[in-house]
């Protein structure tokens, strides 16, 4: 069984195991709950299928090379001044990676 992995997966699972740990006057991005903070990328609202909340991690579930996995998710507000440290768990084979200072109303890369 395969799986495909959003770009912004990396940046999801490790904000979920910053949740409850951040420091006085830091705030985690997820809280291990729920989908609270996300949408989807170009969307207003966080996509209906493709990502659960499991165990306290945000997981991409989307299964095969044509699946419609739910797509890319972001979050709600925006940051300018931040420090952003992650863990993460990614299945063998797996491809993923992390973009962040961007936006979803200028791009100026592509995904898919």
């Amino acid at each position: 069984m395969s799986h495909r992995f959003s770009p912004l997966f990396f940046f999801i699972l490790g904000a979920v195991t910053l949740a409850g740990q951040a420091p006085s006057g830091e705030r985690p991005l997820f809280d291990g709950k729920t989908t609270a903070g996300w949408r989807g990328f170009k969307k207003p609202a966080f996509p209906d299928k493709g990502w659960v909340v499991e165990n306290g991690w945000l997981k991409h579930v989307a299964k095969g090379a044509t699946s419609d996995g739910g797509g890319d998710i972001i979050t709600i507000d925006t940051f300018d001044n931040f420090d952003l440290q992650f863990d993460w768990r990614i299945a063998p084979g797996g491809n993923s990676g992390v973009k962040y200072q961007s936006s979803s109303t200028d791009c100026t890369w592509s995904i898919g």
